[in-house]
């Protein structure tokens, strides 16, 4: 909500900062991760900085703090939440023997893993309730909840000499209690998060990379199985990705035709190509995002080759059909190195290393128009739209941040920086 900050210090603290009524920030909490003088005279004999990290739930309500000083004797992890006073209270909940501790993407949820066949779950909201997720035969070494708490995914060693990564699926019973939902999966061991295991933002699907060529997607049908499908990539993939509303899947292979594949769900069907949108020949990086209502997507080059090479952002968008044809091009003479939508999806910003950055705007029929180019004096590194569109944020050279604001024609631009 804005209306907190943590900031982390060498010294192995974790300070909270709060903004209170009159205006002011507040020191709320100052937050030490180091439990006894036993374990601060150790680490002094070791070394001097003790670091730590900490983090908020999405709702802003609590902080995870966690220990991350090498030799650390035991690696405390904490949930601070706020109170009714203004300050926050804390519980110390890790499992000393937990290599990890993240929440669940809704916050409500602890997620420890990092220690032989199990993981560990703590219910946030019933008093740090425990349960744990067992895999036997499998040191289960990363585990990620679904968007809605309900499903978690395991990624698991089965040992050291094959080094066989696999994936599975735990699901959460009426009872509280946990149990797998899937076998243990074969999948592609990387620590590349761009190719990661990933659920859906509905929590209804998960995609994995069997290997570089080979995706597998897990959905959930209505009577709660999660049915196996794999797509077949011309190409070694290098990113995949979910739209926001689920429906579709973008994958990204590179070289030297370029090519963003788009797939589609259908419950009867399961995961069928939509669209191939090739890019330009000689421009290997490519990148890709899809608007928030997921009725568009945008590629772009973001590799530079020869000098007076064109670098184009395509725009392609999604008719009641379901069918996907391009609708508009930015061009720029520099790689573009971010291009994003706004919230509604009714305009693009592109970045590019020629020193501009380009705003076009969808008109009720569809049809997209450049709206405005933003000059810079050297490269531009990323822009982003405010959460109302009405400004644009741009970053250029090493430390030039500009805020351009949108005013009626013939008015001053009230650019500041």
């Amino acid at each position: 909500d804005g209306r907190q900050v943590v900031i982390t210090c060498d010294d192995g603290s974790a300070k909270i900062h709060s903004w209170n009524d009159a205006g002011h920030w507040t020191l709320t909490a100052d937050i030490s991760n180091i439990e006894d003088i036993e374990d601060i005279e150790y680490l002094e004999d070791i070394d001097d900085s003790r670091g730590v990290k900490a983090c908020f739930s999405r709702d802003g309500s609590r902080v995870l703090t966690r220990s991350v000083t090498p030799y650390t004797p035991n690696p405390y992890a904490k949930i601070h939440q706020r109170n009714e006073e203004g300050g926050w209270t804390s519980e110390t909940v890790s499992d000393p023997n937990a290599k990890f501790v993240r929440f669940s993407p809704n916050g409500n949820q602890l997620l420890l893993f990092g220690f032989k066949e199990t993981a560990k779950i703590l219910s946030l909201n019933d008093n740090l309730a425990s349960a744990t997720l067992v895999n036997p035969g499998y040191k289960i070494i990363r585990a990620t909840a679904s968007p809605d708490g309900r499903h978690v995914i395991t990624i698991n060693h089965q040992d050291a000499a094959t080094n066989r990564t696999t994936l599975k699926i735990f699901g959460r019973v009426g009872s509280g209690n946990w149990t797998g939902k899937t076998g243990n999966i074969p999948i592609f061991n990387s620590d590349h998060s761009d190719l990661s295991p990933k659920f859906s933002p509905d929590g209804c699907h998960v995609m994995a990379a069997k290997d570089l060529k080979n995706l597998e997607f897990l959905s959930c049908d209505k009577h709660g199985k999660w049915v196996q499908s794999s797509i077949y990539v011309w190409g070694t993939a290098k990113k995949a990705f979910f739209s926001p509303d689920s429906s579709h899947a973008a994958v990204i292979t590179p070289g030297y035709s370029p090519i963003c594949y788009i797939y589609g769900y259908d419950a009867a069907r399961g995961w069928i190509e939509k669209k191939i949108i090739p890019h330009d020949h000689d421009l290997p990086k490519i990148e890709a995002s899809f608007s928030a209502d997921s009725r568009h997507i945008v590629t772009f080059c973001s590799l530079e080759r020869s000098s007076g090479t064109e670098y184009h952002a395509y725009i392609h968008g999604r008719d009641g059909n379901g069918d996907w044809s391009r609708r508009a091009i930015a061009t720029h003479y520099g790689p573009i190195n971010t291009a994003c939508f706004n919230n509604d999806g009714n305009h693009l910003v592109t970045a590019s290393a020629d020193g501009t950055a380009i705003i076009l705007g969808r008109y009720a029929n569809g049809s997209w128009v450049e709206k405005t180019t933003l000059k810079h004096a050297y490269p531009v590194r990323s822009a982003i739209f405010s959460a109302d569109s009405r400004q644009v944020v741009t970053a250029s050279g090493e430390r030039t941040v500009e805020i351009w604001r949108l005013v009626a024609s013939g008015m001053d631009s009230g650019q500041s920086g």
